[in-house]
């Protein structure tokens, strides 16, 4: 049987739980990171300010503060005061518990239509749970160690006084979950909208209670301090985590399909588009190609073999050119003048011909010679001289 409570144990799991921090700190810094843009969005004017907006920022950089503190905590150099260190640590890692839980009220109240029974209750619980995460950081405490091989570093002392606090976190959560989920199947619909809201709600509840209910029954084992420390701190970042991201998803969905292609919408992805997607989305103002142009899709048939080609009935039409009008000049003895109104008459050129004056060719019954360059041929003139 494993004596929990030697030294070499205590080491091996204080190293383990060290370890783990690193790792999930390195997990969340980088996560933040990627979805920095989302923030910087807001913080650059591009984006339009929420009153949700500052919980959610304050959320993340509250998490992101608490792994900076264990990771400057657990590599110090030399003695700091551990109790001071681990008190500051667990009060942003409460902040930042309780800013989540905010915009799971906040989702709430929206989907019971901002019932004053449901607000008064959901207020309730939380500040319950606020109770719960003070009382636990005043009783916490840690201590430099001093002996073989715990020395150099913090060691957590009086963790079990942390069950009451971690108890109230889980509970208080997945009482707002059930009753959000509650709400949402009260108002079924088969939007969109409705559908994320309902597959939130489920994911919620069951990533509270895998989350959750770990870290609780190794408290109430007390093995030790650090194996009760365990999966604390590994929870908390899975749920800011989880929250931010559900937070994020839903008010991009809201956005547009645009939105969400520009900042992702991180882990739990709606249909319409992916962060792994690499198709940008086409703009609204694109025209649809002939082939995708199809009005009835349900009686030509889902598979493109099967539908008409479109390919020459949306090309253009060839036409004939068309030749542009030359306005005819206007002449007169003044030389062309441009004339909106006036019609000049056509000048005199020479006197009338008579129309009744006849030929002297014709009564005489002589005719021009023929000339080499005559149109007509010999046998047309002589034709022509004999009917003469």
């Amino acid at each position: 049987m494993t004596d929990w409570m030697s030294l070499e144990t205590q080491a091996t799991n204080m190293s383990t739980l060290v370890k783990i921090i690193h790792l999930l700190a390195g997990f969340f810094i980088g996560e933040y990171v990627s979805h920095f843009k989302y923030e910087w969005a807001f913080l650059s004017g591009k984006r339009r300010w929420h009153w949700t907006t500052p919980i959610y920022m304050s959320c993340r950089l509250f998490a992101l503060i608490t792994c900076l503190l264990l990771i400057g905590g657990f590599n110090a150099s030399s003695e700091i005061d551990c109790s001071a260190w681990m008190r500051t640590v667990m009060f942003f890692t409460f902040l930042g518990v309780m800013l989540a839980a905010c915009l799971l009220i906040i989702r709430t109240i929206a989907v019971w239509g901002h019932r004053w029974p449901i607000t008064l209750f959901l207020c309730s619980v939380e500040v319950v749970s606020f109770a719960l995460n003070v009382n636990a950081i005043t009783k916490l405490e840690a201590l430099w160690g001093t002996v073989p091989p715990l020395s150099g570093t913090c060691l957590f002392n009086n963790t079990y006084e942390v069950r009451s606090s971690v108890l109230g976190i889980l509970l208080s959560d997945l009482i707002l979950l059930s009753v959000m989920l509650a709400g949402v199947l009260r108002h079924k619909s088969q939007s969109s909208f409705w559908s994320l809201l309902l597959r939130q709600g489920i994911v919620s509840i069951a990533l509270a209670t895998v989350i959750g209910i770990p870290p609780v029954t190794l408290n109430f084992l007390n093995l030790n301090g650090a194996m009760n420390m365990m999966l604390h701190f590994p929870s908390f970042i899975a749920w800011v985590v989880a929250v931010t991201s559900l937070y994020r998803q839903l008010e991009l969905h809201h956005a547009g399909p645009g939105e969400r292609f520009a900042f992702g919408t991180s882990y739990l992805e709606t249909a319409e588009q992916t962060m792994f997607n690499i198709t940008p989305l086409p703009p609204k103002d694109a025209p649809l190609s002939p082939a995708k142009m199809i009005l009835r899709p349900n009686r030509l048939g889902d598979i493109e073999s099967a539908r008409p080609s479109f390919q020459h009935s949306h090309e253009p039409q060839q036409s004939l050119p068309i030749t542009p009008r030359v306005p005819a000049p206007v002449l007169n003895h003044r030389g062309q003048q441009p004339s909106m109104h006036g019609i000049r008459p056509l000048p005199v050129v020479g006197p009338a011909p008579d129309l009744d004056q006849k030929d002297p060719g014709l009564e005489t019954g002589i005719h021009p010679p023929l000339s080499a360059t005559s149109t007509y041929g010999d046998d047309t003139t002589a034709v022509a001289g004999s009917t003469i």
